[in-house]
């Protein structure tokens, strides 16, 4: 009970502190507020990683410092956006004036009115990684079919691994909370290969030997060009939207976001 008490009390100090605002307010204020995700490797890790980056660089941009407002995912995306995005939680924490890392599918931004989502600044996909010793080739799913493989609890990876198709179906599954782990259990040997999104597989593997990563043969499961990514402001602030989009796609033409990326081992699969 003391530690539901001390959360309690955290989180209504924090009530007030953030309110998504206009393009004039941020620069008046001189900083820019942004929401990223907590423990979510490699974009943004105890405020590090390639989300992190970005937002220093559009608050630079802008003129303006940058604030983050780490939050933990809720229940879905839409609840992300409220929570984050247009009106903040119930007990007072956002919301922020972007955040990053947000779907642009269209049929997601379509239902969520409250907000403005734009700015795409680049793509994931599903992938594997795995030991080149004990998978040598990755023609089709089949050869995990008795390899124990890794893959994050309650993800689509999750799903697909466990649903047959193609005639086949995994049958050592690993599930794991933090991929972390998954990762090292990949280096030490204990599982085969991870499937992951692309670029929590690079970062993670980049610097070892004897592993590839690549994209999981999975056609016609999953959408072939993967899912693009950028930012949402609260859908009545235009003038933040349009400035924050026109720094991102001067970040994409100069070369800063592939470079950004790059330092997290991470190859940007542009928009």
């Amino acid at each position: 009970m003391k530690y539901l008490i001390a959360s309690l009390l955290a989180a209504l100090t924090l009530s007030g502190t953030a309110q998504a605002r206009s393009l004039e307010d941020v620069q008046s204020s001189g900083t820019l507020t942004v929401a990223v995700y907590k423990d979510f490797a490699p974009f943004s890790d105890e405020q590090k990683g390639i989300d992190v980056d970005i937002a220093k660089a559009l608050a630079e941009r802008l003129g303006v410092k940058v604030s983050f407002l780490p939050f933990d995912a809720d229940e879905s995306m839409d609840d992300d956006l409220r929570n984050m995005v247009w009106r903040g939680t119930l007990l007072g924490y956002g919301p922020a004036d972007v955040m990053l890392h947000v779907p642009t599918e269209p049929m997601f931004a379509n239902r969520n009115e409250e907000v403005k989502i734009f700015g795409a600044y680049f793509r994931d996909t599903l992938q594997i990684a795995r030991n080149l010793e004990r998978v040598p080739e990755l023609r089709d799913m089949g050869v995990l079919d008795n390899e124990p493989v890794g893959v994050e609890i309650d993800s689509m990876g999750s799903s697909l691994l466990a649903t047959p198709f193609g005639g086949h179906r995994a049958n050592d599954i690993h599930h794991y909370e933090d991929m972390n782990e998954a990762f090292s259990d990949l280096k030490a040997g204990k599982i085969s290969a991870v499937l992951s999104l692309g670029s929590q597989a690079q970062a993670a593997m980049s610097q070892a030997e004897g592993f590839r990563v690549e994209i999981a043969p999975l056609p016609g499961r999953v959408p072939p060009a993967g899912w693009e990514f950028g930012l949402a402001v609260k859908s009545e602030f235009e003038d933040l939207a349009g400035a924050l989009d026109e720094a991102i796609a001067e970040m994409a033409a100069d070369g800063t976001l592939d470079r950004i990326f790059a330092e997290h081992g991470v190859k940007r699969l542009a928009p």
